[in-house]
């Protein structure tokens, strides 16, 4: 190469350089790493999440249908100003965002945030906490309601009145029954008739109504004579009494009975969507959930079915998502009927080095009755002997030969709690609902079993032969219920020969059924013992002790 040519490369490698240098000295100011994270948490906030249920547990996914918080929590909500309230171990808290708990879970009652505050109970005492956690309105009230307009509503000595979000009693406790405020006005009752108050506690609207409800899109239902219609916030009837039912309007329509149908009307109450539907919900996002007798489906404002009837559940648009039933699987739909999420019903089984082989859910339907039960099946297992054998005993554990009776509806399905090192617990969650009952009654079963073996184990089997579990167990719940107040039916008998348990991975669960010892609004009575506070008695050739051992 010659001395010009020479010469010529470096001229042209140095105009390069130059040229880089100059452009990273403009853009600088463009990429400060701080900036870039700011940018980053500012968009994980504005991100839509929703609450979903897998296997047992809640936990959250985005709009795309991505999980961005995995499914641990007992229960679960919607995200209400930046928080969600969540439940471990029978308690309320919330967490943010990433998934991280800023207030932890320690009440026995919550609901979500509204005006910067959310309404907390322990041991039957209500009150309401900010976005930190602190105490702003003490723990003291028999029940309370969200704040609406700056004001909630009390519950104290058998009357309502309403607070300011300072705490102070603004309007005296002395209404039956009190309401929100919607566009200043709240429904209450004195004496069993209804009319509606301002701020100050002065009647806007005299009483004079069997029924009232809080205003929604500048109407409100009130009740006469079980008819229903609306009044406008001068208190004056722009809809007269003649429907079987109504719900609030939204979005310039309101779902109303009419002669056990269902449609829409405008709000000088004529049909725009005339009643042939079963059952109807009210329209969020330009769009409605409508029956036809046997499914549910969505309905657009012009009144045509958009979404053809196919599920089983289904609930009202919320940030461009639905929850729906979806051949039974809880599932996410958005505004187009496209499936976005649904629940798994296909689980690998964990063996202690690898995966042993799948759990599937099938389905047993009556068509006399209306009977549908879920019940698991293993697959893809190596020794088939082994499998057939579980498969028997799975089945048979669910509960599989009920067959249904005359004007039954009833349903079961299945969680898996606990998956680690060749063991299984699943829990059978059951429901039964007889035509004409005040309520349903809901049900639980649980199977316990290795997965390398076949063999199902009871709660004895858990523990070495010569501890005396039972006692143990027994100080540790009775402990339990005097420190969480427990409405107890009847004096609790201690832990029985068969006693109803599942596992978790840190934690023995034992529960009892609706009724056993506590009330039908109180739920399932269960008892979280972590496996460490009783390792001294458990067996180590065990299944606690291996899922203990197992990563």
């Amino acid at each position: 190469m010659g001395k010009r040519a020479i010469v010529l490369l470096i001229l042209i490698i140095f105009l390069i350089f130059s040229a880089f240098e100059a452009y990273l000295l403009r853009n600088a100011d463009k990429r400060p790493e701080v900036e870039i994270e700011q940018r980053v948490e500012v968009q994980e906030i504005q991100e839509d999440y929703y609450a979903i249920r897998d296997n047992g547990r809640y936990g959250y996914i985005n709009r795309a249908g991505l999980v961005v918080i995995k499914p641990q929590f007992e229960d679960a909500y919607n995200f209400s100003e930046n928080l969600a309230r969540v439940a471990r171990y029978h308690k309320y808290g919330f967490i943010d965002k990433t998934g991280t708990t800023v207030i932890e879970q320690v009440f026995n009652d919550a609901g979500d945030f509204s005006e910067g505050l959310a309404m907390v109970g322990i041991d039957n005492k209500y009150g309401f906490i900010d976005s930190s956690g602190k105490q702003a309105v003490p723990l003291q009230y028999e029940s309370v309601s969200a704040f609406s307009e700056g004001l909630a509503g009390v519950y104290i000595q058998g009357r309502w009145g309403y607070i300011n979000n300072k705490g102070e009693v603004v309007i005296q406790p002395k209404y039956d029954n009190a309401g929100f405020f919607k566009d200043g006005l709240a429904p209450v009752s004195e004496k069993g008739i209804y009319g509606y108050i301002n701020k100050k506690g002065q009647y806007e609207i005299k009483p004079g109504f069997d029924y009232a409800y809080s205003f929604a899109d500048g109407l409100a239902q009130i009740g006469m004579d079980n008819k229903y219609g609306f009044i406008d916030t001068k208190g004056t009837v722009v809809i007269q009494p003649t429907f079987e039912s109504t719900q609030d309007f939204s979005e310039g329509m309101a779902a109303v009975l009419q002669n056990d149908k269902w449609g829409y009307i405008n709000k000088e109450g004529s049909f725009v969507i005339s009643p042939d539907f079963e059952n109807a919900d009210s329209f969020s996002e330009g769009r409605a959930a409508v029956n036809d007798g046997n499914n549910w489906g969505y309905i657009d404002i012009k009144g045509n079915m958009v979404i053809k009837p196919q599920y089983s559940y289904a609930e009202g648009f919320y940030k461009g998502l639905a929850s729906v039933r979806y051949e039974d699987a809880l599932s996410y739909i958005d505004r187009s009927g496209k499936l976005i999420w649904y629940e798994v019903e296909v689980t690998e089984i964990q063996g202690s080095d690898g995966v042993l082989g799948r759990l599937i859910k099938l389905k047993l339907k009556n068509d006399q009755y209306d009977l549908l039960i879920k019940y698991p099946q293993a697959v893809d297992m190596n020794n088939k002997e082994l499998q057939n054998k579980i498969n028997m005993l799975l089945k048979s554990q669910s509960g599989t030969e009920y067959k249904g009776q005359k004007d039954e509806f009833y349903r079961q399905d299945y969680d898996v709690m606990l998956n680690k090192a060749g063991i299984m617990s699943i829990l059978n969650n059951s429901y039964l609902y007889m035509k004409g009952a005040a309520h349903g009654m809901s049900m639980r079963s649980s199977i316990n079993i290795d997965m390398t073996d076949g063999r199902l184990y009871t709660l004895k089997d858990l523990f070495k032969p010569s501890a005396d579990y039972k006692t143990k167990l027994n100080t540790i719940i009775k402990k339990k219920l005097l420190e969480d107040n427990t409405p107890l039916l009847r004096e609790f008998e201690g832990i029985k020969d068969n006693q109803e348990y599942y596992l978790t991975d840190k934690e023995l669960v034992v529960y009892y059924q609706l009724y056993d010892y506590t009330p039908y609004a109180y739920g399932f009575l269960e008892f979280y013992i972590p496996y460490e506070s009783i390792s001294d008695m458990i067996d180590k050739q065990g299944p606690i002790a291996r899922i203990m051992e197992s990563k």
